[in-house]
């Protein structure tokens, strides 16, 4: 496509994005995708991979499928879609039957420009039948790398979308990601049976990025040093499980740091709450676990730190793509204990259970939500993965990674944390029952009241909102939910709770576990991938060598020394500690009042303090600083 020929995808842009033009690399990708060529395009975190199918989704005249294996995410870019007055869905399995069978229809009726759908659903009867009946212009899927045996989270139901290919074989495929090696993008291409492909691939190099591991015994020391050095300046914090981001996030609290924490515990008011706050600028820092800050769109953080080791390359490179999106200089920091690459490996072990336990999870799953042998669960449920486990007796972090496990061979869906509301859907067969019988008067007026507000509730579940059932019974909100839940006990109607917890499904009719069929020699080939990732990752943590071309090397790619890195630094300053760098922090932790030359120091990590003493002493020559007895003033 030339120049000239992009004037209206520019104009679309325009439109509906506000920018007068797409960034370098977005080009060639809707240039090609324009053009009508299938696509493989490797773009680095921050690339604006979702701009690459959405324009070309406006420009062309039908539908655009979007596969992507993230639920959370795409209800994020429907709403950001249709806020944008673009019309877009979403189509999973966390969401009703009727409202399922509504949105295929509105696919099929051409009312939609985009259908975001899981992967998992080309594996169903009545969603493929519909399919057949949609008029498609373009093929996105997003997160490509989860389609190939070598990616970091390789998905089994990505490899159905060939079978799009062959439904639709004259329409284009966009297939993108963000980290891919050399060898996930053969496998890429030949499981989506991709020909005449045009590779869009740039290096996962972000030449504002500067790379840091610090290794220290006193992370939060060190963590709080940087916090306070950066005052009004905003970052991430990166941490593994829900408990060590509540422990940050308050251990920061208590030292002024304007801090909020994100995980899937909190409800989703909070979280949607801290989440603007930091948006705004309100607050510095988000201490969050991994998912956080997909689909986010806020270009000026400035640092992103890992409190605990990422899994592998892939995912780091992903996560510390979000600081520097506007192309300011940014940091890319990992703080590194010397038992944390052991604690990594022991973590892989966990995250494949034996095949026992995983058939014995499902067993259990089954059981839990009352499922006979070849009986079917009408729709998702809420899950709680504590109370599960200690009803069964299954130790729990296995048993999770036995059910996300489940979740990817496609024999359950597991939803992500995310929020809907609740559903309700009358028996009318047991109303009668129950009105010409004795009921409590609340639940009487409750169900009268939900008659006449929700229409359609015989023949389909609908939302609706206990906040407001309430409010026009002149009751509490749990006496609401218990009359409802007495209700649904009753089968009178039926009744599912919503909120933001996550929610599980068995998929088709329920399997004797024996039929769970896991072939033992890929998921020892899948465990020691994983090992060989995590040992690419010890690699460029330990290396001496410049740290940006360790991750080019690694996925493919040869460039020169980034010169911003810790070890460029090192190397260019004859192996010492980068003393503006200390500098800086000295003088932000002067400002926040940290006076004494001993809390000074505790600031710091060992190898900062052998340099310390040199930088203080440079800083009082210079006048910066005094230091009178035991306080650090600052002069100016």
């Amino acid at each position: 496509m030339k120049q000239e020929d992009l004037l209206l995808p520019k104009a679309i842009l325009k439109k509906y994005w506000g920018y007068d033009d797409f960034r370098p690399k977005q080009i060639p990708v809707v240039s090609s995708i324009c053009s009508g060529q299938n696509t493989l395009a490797v773009l680095p975190t921050g690339g604006g991979k979702s701009i690459c199918y959405q324009v070309p989704a406006i420009y062309f005249q039908h539908l655009t499928i979007v596969i992507s294996p993230l639920i959370a995410l795409m209800i994020d870019q429907v709403k950001a879609l249709t806020d944008r007055d673009i019309s877009a869905a979403a189509l999973h399995g966390g969401i009703a039957t009727q409202l399922q069978n509504e949105i295929i229809q509105e696919a099929i009726n051409g009312e939609l420009k985009l259908l975001y759908i899981s992967p998992e659903r080309l594996t169903s009867k009545s969603f493929l039948q519909g399919l057949s009946k949609m008029q498609l212009s373009l093929i996105a899927v997003d997160e490509a790398h989860c389609i190939s045996q070598w990616g970091h989270d390789f998905r089994p139901a990505y490899r159905q979308i060939s079978s799009l290919q062959e439904m639709f074989p004259s329409v284009p495929l966009l297939a993108v990601t963000a980290t891919a090696t050399e060898q996930v993008q053969k496998d890429i291409v030949e499981n989506l049976k991709l020909v005449d492909t045009t590779m869009v691939k740039f290096a996962s190099r972000r030449e504002n990025l500067s790379y840091q591991v610090i290794d220290t015994e006193n992370k939060n020391g060190v963590l709080l040093s940087i916090a306070l050095s950066k005052p009004d300046v905003s970052g991430i914090v990166y941490a593994r499980s829900r408990k060590l981001v509540g422990k940050i996030t308050q251990f920061l609290k208590k030292r002024k740091v304007k801090v909020a924490a994100y995980h899937a515990g909190l409800d989703n008011k909070t979280k949607m709450k801290h989440q603007q706050q930091w948006i705004d600028g309100k607050i510095d820092l988000i201490v969050a676990t991994n998912a956080f800050g997909m689909g986010i769109d806020k270009s000026n953080v400035r640092y992103v730190i890992h409190f605990d080791l990422p899994p592998n390359l892939e995912e780091y490179i992903q996560e510390a793509g979000r600081a520097g999106r506007d192309g300011m200089l940014s940091e890319a920091i990992i703080l590194l204990d010397k038992g944390d690459v052991e604690e990594k490996k022991r973590d892989v072990e966990k995250t494949y259970p034996p095949i026992h336990l995983i058939k014995d999870t499902y067993k259990s799953l089954a059981s839990h939500y009352g499922l006979a042998v070849g009986e079917k669960m009408p729709f998702a449920k809420s899950f709680q993965l504590l109370v599960f486990c200690e009803h069964y007796g299954l130790p729990v972090l296995p048993t999770y990674y036995a059910i996300k496990m489940l979740d990817k061979m496609n024999y359950i869906l597991m939803t992500d944390s995310f929020y809907h509301a609740s559903t309700l859907q009358c028996n009318k067969d047991q109303l009668d029952v129950f009105l010409n019988g004795r009921g409590n008067d609340m639940e009487r007026d409750l169900i009268g009241k939900v008659l006449r507000i929700y229409d359609g509730i015989f023949y389909k579940r609908v939302k609706i909102d206990e906040d407001y059932l309430s409010e026009k019974l002149v009751i509490t909100i749990p006496e609401v939910k218990q009359s409802l839940k007495k209700l649904d006990a009753m089968k009178v109607i039926q009744y599912e709770e919503g909120g933001d917890i996550p929610k599980v499904k068995v998929r088709g009719p329920r399997l004797h576990s024996d039929k769970i069929k896991i072939s033992e020699s890929i998921y020892s080939e899948r465990k020691q991938s994983a090992f060989d990732r995590l040992e690419a990752l010890e690699n460029y943590l330990e290396g001496e060598g410049c740290r940006q071309i360790v991750i080019d090397r690694y996925f493919g790619f040869e460039g020169e020394e980034c010169g911003k890195c810790d070890v460029c630094k090192k190397a260019r300053d004859g192996g010492k500690r980068d003393h503006v760098f200390l500098k800086e922090k000295v003088i932000g932790l002067l400002k926040r009042e940290v006076n004494t030359l001993e809390a000074l120091i505790e600031q710091f990590s060992e190898i900062e303090r052998k340099e310390l003493v040199t930088v203080l002493e440079q800083m009082e020559a210079d006048r910066v600083i005094s230091i009178v007895s035991n306080n650090v003033i600052l002069e100016r």
